[in-house]
């Protein structure tokens, strides 16, 4: 009976974070377990929309941007609103249209207020938002990196690629097979691009009709020309 006592009381110390996890544990993703295989790259959600956190650097510049992504393959296009250091910006990345120099991209800025004169910018660029569609994992041949704890994402699996052949990429993918973001890096420039997905809204982007598109070209010509105006007005121009 003192025995029985004695065990009792010492379990009742026992502090809950000290408690054996019993739950199954999955040896074949286990790093430097005799059962572990590696997983074919999975299927992931393709079409979706949300904010998103970004930081690149390299030997020379610290950027960092925030924003709303939407994420389009069924009509080929990523649309990326920004906002940074006093500027607002949006990028209209249309993946139908890929050359030798990149991706056409349609971008206008307001900086470094919004009574400053809109900029305009229609060329081809090798933006950092990949159009990522279903297979973009397996259409890249992806190595599985594990499981692992992100800071910002929290526990996901990460997925290693050569991104367009040259570009190392590592994709972090979260329950449902949601990407929840990734990491680059160019080695030629010592540069890294960490970006990272939040308020993921899953589903199919709505596509704008031609008078819809129309009226917002309209929109944005007004809007243009309205702050040329108070670019004028307040000082910007004498």
């Amino acid at each position: 009976m003192k025995i029985f006592s004695l065990v009792m009381s010492v379990g009742s110390l026992a502090h809950p974070a000290l408690a054996l996890d019993t739950r199954a544990i999955d040896r074949s993703r286990v790093p430097f377990s005799s059962g572990f295989r590696q997983p074919e790259p999975p299927m992931v959600e393709p079409e979706f929309r949300a904010n998103w956190n970004q930081h690149k650097w390299d030997a020379n510049v610290s950027h960092i941007a925030s924003g709303f992504v939407y994420n389009s393959p069924s009509q080929r296009k990523v649309r990326v609103d920004e906002a940074y250091d006093s500027t607002f910006g949006s990028s209209l990345l249309d993946y139908n249209n890929v050359t030798q120099e990149g991706v056409a991209n349609r971008l206008w800025t307001l900086s470094p207020a919004i009574t400053s004169p809109p900029a305009c910018f229609e060329g081809f660029t090798n933006p950092a938002f990949p159009l990522i569609s279903a297979d973009f994992l397996v259409a890249n041949n992806a190595i599985y990196g594990g499981e692992v704890h992100d800071a910002l994402a929290g526990k996901v699996s990460s997925w290693d690629i050569l991104y367009q052949g040259a570009i190392p990429v590592t994709v972090l993918l979260g329950e449902d097979n949601i990407i929840q973001g990734y990491d680059f890096v160019g080695p030629e420039t010592r540069a890294r691009a960490i970006t990272r997905f939040f308020n993921i809204i899953v589903g199919p982007i709505r596509q704008m009709s031609s008078s819809e598109s129309a009226d917002q070209r309209q929109i944005a010509h007004q809007y243009g020309e309205r702050t040329k105006l108070l670019w004028n007005v307040e000082g910007g121009k004498k």
